[in-house]
Parts: structure tokens; sequence; C-alpha cells
């Protein structure tokens, strides 16, 4: 796999929700999900601060395990569990533990 190719096996479709994660030590964190797709979604961390001493595995079975929660377009609330399969400075991509159709 190149630096740029493409890590997803479905669409990405851009967003802009913000939305709470919460970490399995119970750290809540502020975030925007920029985009999604069938398997998963990539969020950016509202805050510096909030990122700073955040570290997630990104190891196979060991990845991290965080809980996220947004309202969506028509005001529903949701609230999805996700695998941290990828990190850099301040963002990170997840992939979903279940399918989350409604979602």
């Amino acid at each position: 796999m190149t630096k740029h190719s493409e890590r997803r096996s479905s669409f990405r479709r851009p967003i802009h929700h913000k939305a709470e994660m919460k970490t399995v030590d119970g750290t809540m964190l502020s975030c925007v999900i920029i985009d999604f797709c069938l398997d998963g979604m990539f969020v950016k961390m509202l805050s510096e601060t909030s990122s700073r001493n955040i570290s997630f595995s990104e190891t196979g079975e060991e990845s991290t395990k965080v809980e996220l929660s947004f309202c969506g377009d028509q005001g529903q609330e949701y609230s999805v569990h996700a695998n941290v399969v990828h990190y850099v400075k301040g963002a990170c991509g997840l992939r979903f533990i279940q399918r989350y159709d409604p979602a």
C-alpha cells in the first residue's frame, strides 16, 4: 500500500457533525466527524489540548475501542462503538465494531 492509497473498501461521504468520543478509560474528547463510510469514519479532535495526551494503539487485537456520540441531520442521537485503526496528530480513523445502518 502506498502512502496515499485508499484505506477504506467503501465510498467516503463528507459530513461535518460535532461529536463526543469516550475512550475506555472514560476520557471525553470533543471532535468533528469529517467523513464516514459503511465501515467507519474519520474524526478530527476539536482542541489541541484534548488530543495532546491521548495515544491510541493501532495494532490488531490491541486497537483502542471508543464510543462516539453525535446527532444526525434530523437531530437524532446516535452512539457507535469503534476501534481506532489510524491515528495522526489531532485526528483518527475509526472502524465500526458492528454495523449501524440507522446512523
